[in-house]
């Protein structure tokens, strides 16, 4: 693969090469940064692995900035995790010294011991995440790589630097991870793909999900729905056993609907298609003025960051969960959209989410079959998304459909 021209040419990384030298330790830059870097995708995080103390490290680099540049930086030191953060021309560096980890099988908090870089990459959660670029003087930005992962890079895959069975028994949350990258990470040229070896072990270490804190496991959700295409990622989590314990209610609506005795479509896919749809139509939406995308935000110290503004997620959990009161619907012939709605603010509220946010997503959902004629809200949006999904130019049942011509969807979208 061919590296991002220009991949070290920031600034901050000759400082902290100097600093590091200057005070005798190794430093490393380590992860996301080093894989984007081959993706030819830009990156503003950087981490830096320090063989000794990360916030030492970080503390002196901020006193060379700080004596050099007349808005110098300030560090943000967490001392729990043993990790330094701070903030230079609007890029983030975090710093962390190198660490080998072990677990107790009750939790994810690792029992952590001072390590050299090759302890800290083993502890990595996949081969791609575990490249890292030297700092030192003698061989600087030469790529450390001992788990392959540049070749996997290439290939599409995911692996586990050690054997998976032990990366998710120790953090299940990486099972997790694995799915997510695979879905974020994947084009419409290379799909990424786990390994065999991997999806099995998740099958087998899915009980472990049970340790996991709700928080987190919301956290990579809607990192999940962030993707270009989120269905890759339900789907996955399908597969190997792991939606139940995310998302009960979603693999509920697994099965065919029947019209008049005859199929008429998968709810569980024809979700996740809806959740692709809005994906895909997102842009639009952001266009017509009905979503914000992103949000000029002051970070304290003098630059303005971008951070994506809620209502784009807001939408994808609309369209995620529009469907969940099917299973009411046919139990008790309650309307699955009201249904739905009720249905889907728990789930909101144990994610994390506020009650007017779960309020702004309840609405979109319980309006999603018949949405005001105001300009387009989040119901709008959802209620094309919906219709899109629809293939009735190939129904089987069309001539029994109870549906009015208005709802049905005649039109192949490319």
């Amino acid at each position: 693969m061919t590296l991002t021209k220009g991949y070290l040419e920031n600034p901050v990384f000759g400082i902290v090469s100097e600093v590091a030298e200057s005070i005798g330790v190794r430093a490393f830059v380590i992860g996301g940064y080093v894989r984007d870097c081959f993706l030819g995708r830009p990156s503003n995080d950087i981490d830096i692995v320090v063989e000794g103390s990360g916030i030492a490290l970080a503390t002196a680099v901020a006193e060379r900035i700080k004596r050099t540049e007349r808005h110098g930086c300030r560090v943000s030191v967490f001392k729990n995790f043993g990790t330094a953060m701070l903030k230079y021309h609007g890029t983030e560096v975090e710093f962390v010294g190198a660490r080998k980890e072990s677990y107790h099988r009750e939790s994810r908090k690792p029992i952590v011991e001072d390590g050299t870089l090759e302890d800290d990459q083993k502890r990595r959660d996949f081969t791609i995440n575990a490249m890292a670029f030297s700092l030192q003087k003698e061989d600087f930005g030469a790529l450390v790589d001992p788990f392959g992962g540049i070749r996997d890079l290439a290939a599409g895959i995911i692996r586990t630097p050690l054997e998976p069975d032990t990366t998710y028994s120790d953090d299940p949350l990486r099972m997790l991870r694995a799915i997510r990258f695979a879905t974020k990470l994947s084009t419409p040229e290379v799909e990424f793909k786990i390994v065999q070896e991997s999806l099995d072990a998740m099958r087998r270490m899915k009980d472990r999900m049970s340790i996991l804190s709700k928080e987190r496991i919301a956290e990579e959700l809607n990192k999940m729905l962030l993707c270009p295409r989120p269905s890759m990622a339900f789907k996955l989590m399908d597969e190997t056993g792991l939606l139940e314990y995310v998302l009960p209610q979603l693999g509920k609506l697994k099965g065919v609907e029947t019209v008049d005795g005859r199929g008429h479509k998968d709810n569980f896919s024809h979700t996740l298609q809806v959740v692709d749809n809005v994906a895909r139509d997102e842009a639009a939406g952001i266009a017509a003025g009905s979503l914000m995308d992103y949000t000029p935000v002051e970070n304290g110290d003098g630059f303005t960051e971008s951070v994506r503004t809620a209502p784009c997620l807001w939408l994808r959990w609309a369209a995620l969960l529009h469907d969940i009161g099917r299973c009411e619907e046919y139990a008790s012939g309650k309307s699955h959209h009201e249904a739905g709605a009720e249905l889907a603010r728990p789930i909101l509220l144990a994610c994390g989410y506020t009650e007017h946010e779960c309020a702004e997503i309840c609405d979109a959902i319980g309006r999603h079959k018949a949405p005001s004629e105001q300009a387009r809200s989040l119901a709008t949006l959802l209620y094309d998304a919906d219709k899109q999904s629809r293939n009735c130019f190939d129904c089987p049942v069309q001539e029994q459909c109870y549906w009015s011509e208005e709802k049905k969807n005649h039109t192949i979208r490319y």
